[in-house]
């Protein structure tokens, strides 16, 4: 990161917790903290604890089976955008495909003071590739071709450090329409034989979906400044030594094992759906080509339900006022 911190303004580079600090690598509204890492990515923190598991800012691409994982480009870069109020993180890199190609992206985070809340602007380049090895009888009833070894992308995938358990598994919140919240939870491993999911969406949402686990969670917020999904956030869980993992890939596509249902006997009706349901294909192609650009609000909070200021603030964030 640029050296940046022996040149800020005491109001900004000096202050405590009433408002935002910044360090050569780090953004701290004393609530959070965003450090960039040395290996790469970033991390934000709550309390001094990692609100992730793993680091933010590390997009990854399933390409024919082959997991090509992103590798930074430029130097990170600072900036001050209201003194002592508001700073931004900005990262950028690139995923390696073969052939000589990549994938592009760029990650704008931005913190202000007293919001206990970050923002992050993401925009990634998918690049083209051949076409080949595609069913002809499907290209012909949807008027196009594809390359189907696009599988999985990742372009800013979450992992919440939340605390699930087999015992006590995360429950999903999420917004709806008609203004009407709720929540499920994803305890598929307690009946049947789905122990993990691959994917599984978070169904029709209106503005925000969060995780948590009893005691803490994170929400997570689309906004209509950007691009707009009505299930924007796939998730992938996994166990794991009684722990269980939630994953979250805002605008992404995951892919991986259908589910089986406790019914099934011979397996042949499965078997017979997979086969025939073009629905049951990944997504992941329909990106080969493309930019998207969204933006999101990350909003770590304790607790089972996120606070109703917590969901207000996202509602906001989702649908930003209009001025005439």
């Amino acid at each position: 990161v640029a050296d940046l911190a022996d040149a800020l303004p005491p109001a900004l580079g000096r202050a405590g917790s009433a408002g935002l600090r910044v360090e050569r690598d780090s953004l701290s509204d004393g609530i959070l903290e965003l450090r960039v890492l040395a290996e790469g990515g970033a991390m934000l923190y709550s309390g001094g604890r990692p609100v992730f598991d793993k680091p933010l800012s590390s997009p990854w691409i399933d390409y024919g089976g082959r997991v090509a994982v992103s590798r930074g480009r430029e130097e990170p870069r600072l900036s001050l955008l209201v003194p002592g109020s508001v700073a931004e993180l900005r990262l950028s890199g690139a995923i390696p495909l073969p052939g000589g190609i990549e994938a592009s992206w760029v990650n704008v985070y931005t913190m202000a003071s007293g919001l206990g809340s970050v923002t992050v602007d993401v925009r990634i380049d998918y690049p083209q590739t051949e076409h080949r090895g595609y069913d002809r009888g499907k290209a012909d009833r949807l008027a196009r071709d594809w390359d189907p070894r696009w599988r999985t992308v990742a372009p800013f995938e979450l992992h919440p450090a939340i605390g699930a358990s087999e015992r006590h598994p995360a429950r999903v919140w999420k917004h709806g329409f008609f203004d009407l919240s709720s929540s499920y939870e994803l305890g598929y491993h307690r009946f049947g034989p789905n122990r993990q999911q691959d994917s599984l969406d978070n169904h029709v949402t209106d503005g925000w979906v969060a995780v948590s686990a009893g005691r803490k969670g994170l929400l997570v917020a689309q906004s209509a400044s950007a691009a707009t999904v009505f299930a924007f956030c796939p998730m992938r869980t996994r166990l794991g030594g009684g722990r269980q993992s939630v994953a979250l890939n805002p605008f992404g596509t995951y892919a991986g094992r259908q589910w089986k249902y406790p019914l099934a006997t011979t397996g042949l009706g499965r078997l017979a759906a997979i086969v025939a349901a073009d629905n049951l294909d990944s997504y992941a192609p329909s990106w080969e080509g493309r930019s998207i650009r969204f933006s999101l609000m990350l909003v770590p909070f304790e607790g089972d339900e996120p606070p109703r200021s917590v969901q207000r603030d996202a509602l906001l964030f989702a649908t930003p006022p209009e001025w005439a």
